[in-house]
């Protein structure tokens, strides 16, 4: 699987819940039952990415060591 595809699962994985009236939504981010983040909904997918790439890199970085 190349890194791309690999991303674009995790982001897939990555769940967020928008809460409150539309006008002032917040949005709580979790990957499976750990919730991981909670920002204005404007930012959410934002959020949602960064927190995709970070597991990416974490990743990357371990199978480097081995």
């Amino acid at each position: 699987m190349d890194s791309e595809s690999a991303e674009k699962r995790r982001e897939e994985m990555i769940e967020v819940k928008l809460l409150g009236p539309k006008d002032d939504q917040w949005a709580v981010i979790n990957l499976g039952s750990q919730w991981l983040a909670t920002t204005r909904a404007v930012y959410s997918e934002a959020v949602k990415q960064a927190i995709a790439a970070a597991i990416d890199n974490n990743s990357n970085a371990a199978l480097s060591r081995d």
